[in-house]
């Protein structure tokens, strides 16, 4: 994760070092060399040389080095920030300068300080020229889990050190008020309207992530004692993990994949190896995240056949973020990891509204089409044609006439409960066209029959476990009755082939009168729109002629809200 107040600090110079120190050298502290760490007349040529930010923990340090100053590279209000998980005294030319907490030779006598200071300098004294720069620097308190403790030793300008901090406050505050927004809506949505887990799995996902860029950005508010620091980096570790679980988890889930239990067995091993592959925080975190990447990928990949939304977008940010960790990895650890999980959460979130309001505007076409399916089979001419059947038939068959107007007010009565689910059993809508059927019959004088079977060596269910868009197989029915003269020597037949995910149902009708209309009008209309709303993307429907049979062909999915 990034080192933000460091970041702050290479605004004004291009490393963690303070621009213009060499000769860096560290030696024990002990209580003979005492004030002498800080004397120019020690002789120090022997000591060990390093680089800054390679200092550990446990120690107990003097570090000398040779600072040049050059007046036209310093600020205009010069001061010394130093960003390290120690208590620290620094000494110019032998004058205490800046000190964070109090170092001692052991944890008992070294008194813990803020993670990081900023001492205000005297420009008239940073005089050109070289400068002994010494430290006395003592790190008990902090635990040997960090690979490294010192992250800056820079010169900045207090002024635009300050503005820098104002303004990335500033967008963390948008990016916390953006991910609480979402937040609240998608829980709001699961909870009161879809029952959809990729709403859910979203809604946690905005919220884990809003924990983890605070608890990012603490250092950046909480000017906190670097004992607790530990503490923080395993939140923030937590954080990560729960968060490139989640990321995966979602197109599981929005994607309807199958498998589901071997990809997310397969992504809780793989980010519990990586987990623990590497000691370094900063390491674990960047490589989760791309470990989190490429099970997105590869969830995309698999999708992107069959046509789901996001799917090309969710691969370019995953490829964009693997080439810049792979391209410039320690820039990504400072800043690509937030970029790429905004992109990311951006995507998903106006990926998702746009669902939301598609969802929206078929539910209120659908609704639209199923008044007029009601009205339609309400209409006087229907209605006409039925009575005139029931006029005859009470001078001929009352018996018969008894059973039609049952079997019509069985019809209506089956329409109007049915017309307010969005799905139900193909059970009961296979009630629906019996009754149907059982009305043609008798106003035609023929035996109309629908049977059913199931295809060979697939995982079929039973009727009752099979769900359908509502009245779409009773609509196809209507319209071959509307568009055409039907056979009844030979029965209506419905084929189902039905496994866990997906749902093949196919209906021949036999024909005896040719059309080149057959499929237009409402029902088509009706039929289409509510596979839409149920099935979004996931759905096909075919319907033509094949000899003497008009033959429909049902393909689809349910979406999980529905199920």
């Amino acid at each position: 994760m990034c080192l933000l107040v460091a970041a702050l600090a290479h605004k004004s110079f291009a490393s963690s070092e303070l621009q213009g120190l060499s000769n860096l050298r560290q030696a024990p502290f002990s209580e003979s060399l005492g004030q002498g760490c800080h004397s120019k007349e020690l002789d120090d040529r022997h000591w060990q040389t390093f680089q800054f930010p390679n200092i550990q923990a446990q120690q107990h340090l003097c570090i000398r080095g040779t600072l040049t100053i050059d007046k036209e590279q310093l600020p205009p209000n010069p001061t010394l920030l130093f960003l390290a998980l120690a208590a620290y005294e620094i000494y110019l030319n032998g004058e205490l300068i800046g000190k964070n907490g109090v170092p001692g030779s052991s944890k008992t006598y070294e008194q813990v300080g803020a993670i990081s200071s900023l001492t205000q300098l005297d420009y008239k004294t940073l005089v050109p020229g070289e400068h002994l720069i010494s430290i006395e620097l003592s790190s008990f308190h902090t635990a040997d889990a960090f690979s490294a403790i010192a992250y800056a030793l820079a010169i900045i300008d207090q002024q635009s050190f300050y503005q820098t901090i104002i303004v990335a406050s500033s967008i963390t505050a948008l990016l916390i008020g953006g991910l609480s927004l979402l937040f609240v809506i998608f829980l709001t949505v699961y909870l009161r309207y879809s029952n959809q887990a990729s709403h859910l799995i979203f809604a946690l996902l905005c919220v884990f992530t809003l924990a983890l860029l605070v608890a990012e950005q603490w250092k950046l508010w909480v000017n906190y004692y670097y004992d607790v620091h530990l503490l923080r980096m395993h939140i923030v570790f937590a954080l990560t993990l729960v968060v490139t679980s989640l990321l995966p988890s979602y197109y599981l889930a929005q994607h309807n994949a199958s498998h589901k239990p071997l990809w997310l067995g397969a992504l809780a091993l793989t980010l519990l190896a990586v987990a623990y592959s590497t000691t370094s925080f900063d390491a674990r975190s960047a490589w989760l995240f791309c470990a989190s990447l490429l099970f997105v990928g590869a969830i995309n990949v698999i999708t992107l056949r069959h046509g789901k939304a996001g799917s090309i977008t969710a691969l370019l940010i995953c490829a964009v973020s693997i080439l810049g960790f792979i391209l410039a990895p320690r820039l990504f650890l400072e800043f690509g990891f937030a970029f790429s999980i905004t992109l990311v959460l951006a995507s998903i979130g106006v990926s998702l509204l746009n669902q939301l309001i598609k969802q929206r505007n078929l539910a209120l076409e659908a609704g639209k089409i199923k008044g007029e399916l009601l009205r339609r089979n309400l209409q006087p001419h229907y209605l006409m044609n039925c009575l005139m059947q029931v006029q005859e038939l009470i001078d001929f068959a009352p018996a018969q006439a008894n059973e039609f107007v049952q079997q019509l007010a069985e019809e209506f009565r089956a329409l109007v409960k049915v017309s307010e689910k969005e799905v139900v059993t193909l059970e009961e809508e296979l009630r629906l066209c019996h009754s149907h059927l059982k009305i043609m019959s008798v106003r035609y004088q023929q035996n109309y029959q629908l049977v059913t079977q199931s295809v060979p060596d697939s995982a079929s269910q039973c009727p009752a476990h099979i769900l359908v868009p509502t009245a779409i197989i009773h609509s196809q029915i209507e319209n071959c009755f509307t568009h055409n003269r039907i056979m009844s020597d030979k029965p209506i037949q419905l084929s189902i082939s039905a496994s866990k995910s997906r749902i093949i149902l196919e209906l021949t009708t036999p024909i005896d009168v040719a059309t080149q209309h057959q499929g237009m009008g409402i029902g088509d209309a009706y039929i289409r729109a509510k596979m839409a709303q149920v099935c979004e993307s996931d759905w096909q429907l075919e319907s033509c002629q094949v000899a003497d049979h008009w033959v429909t062909r049902y393909e689809y999915q349910i979406r999980p809200n529905f199920t």
